[in-house]
């Protein structure tokens, strides 16, 4: 049976709890079903979702950040502007780490560190424009760019995240 959202709201109240060390507990929401609920702006750092029917979710802004995604189910939920870095379920969110900047992306959208760009954006890194527009994210990002970006973008390539819906 579906969590309705009463419940949900209820467990992230006291997850929230958690993340500020103000008591509460950790959104353990292993298995749970959602199908369909409304997350928009939550902040699920850390949160258990592994194995969580998302179906038709709507993540929006969600902050997923460290949260185990293992095997949950993301079919059509809707990740606009979540935070990706979380252990993704490797079929719609796929996740990776390199050097001190964890790595999330989907089908089109490219996480590394706090910065979430379309992958189209991130595949014109090499020109001129890219190479400024790299430098300006880190002191060291433009060298960290010059030693993994292109390899992350092949592994993107070779091993695409799926469209939500897509079986």
């Amino acid at each position: 049976m579906a969590m309705t959202q009463k419940e949900f709201n209820k467990i992230v109240a006291s997850h929230t709890l958690w993340l500020t060390g103000k008591g509460g507990n950790r959104a353990n929401l292993c298995q749970a079903d959602l199908r369909g609920i409304i997350a928009r702006g939550t902040d699920l750092t850390l949160a258990d979702l592994s194995g969580a029917n998302l179906t038709g979710a709507n993540l929006t802004g969600t902050d997923l950040t460290g949260a185990n995604l293992t095997g949950a189910n993301l079919t059509g939920a809707i990740l606009t502007g979540a935070e990706l870095l979380a252990y993704g379920d490797m079929v719609y969110l796929k996740t990776m780490q390199l050097d001190k900047w964890a790595i999330g992306y989907t089908y089109d959208t490219l996480q590394i560190g706090c910065q979430r760009h379309p992958i189209a954006k991130w595949n014109k890194w090499g020109t001129p424009t890219g190479r400024r527009w790299i430098a300006q994210m880190a002191p060291d990002a433009l060298e960290w760019a010059d030693r993994n970006l292109a390899l992350i973008l092949q592994v993107i390539e070779r091993n695409p995240a799926k469209l939500p819906n897509q079986p």
